[in-house]
């Protein structure tokens, strides 16, 4: 599904670009990383609904996300955070916030 978009960024040729060009790169990967962290979000909680026995949605990112016991279980409290804060979801995928921030958002939510 996303083979074409791994193609692009190998062959992408970056060595050769301005600082100028080089400086946009990192924003548009800024904000690919945020519609990817909320995708991964989406899978996490939509495995968590499936109600069929299997791996719950940390499990399935331990195994098939090949992640740590520990960043799993943060991707999942991220997750269950980005269900009920809609705005920080939708600032994720634009990439005006990262991961970091809506863990911090989170945390500020739950205190309150």
């Amino acid at each position: 599904m996303f083979s074409d978009v791994k193609d692009l960024l190998q062959e992408d040729p970056v060595e050769s670009l301005p600082r100028t060009v080089l400086t946009d790169r990192f924003e548009s990967v800024r904000g690919l990383e945020g519609a990817i962290e909320a995708y991964k979000a989406r899978l996490l909680t939509a495995t968590d609904r499936l109600g069929d026995n299997g791996l719950d949605g940390a499990g399935m990112l331990r195994t098939a996300g090949r992640a740590s016991s520990g960043a799993a279980a943060q991707a999942a409290r991220r997750a269950e955070s980005l269900e009920s804060l809609p705005a920080t979801r939708n600032a994720l995928v634009q990439g005006r916030i990262t991961a970091e921030h809506v863990d911090v958002i989170s945390a500020a939510a739950g205190a309150v």
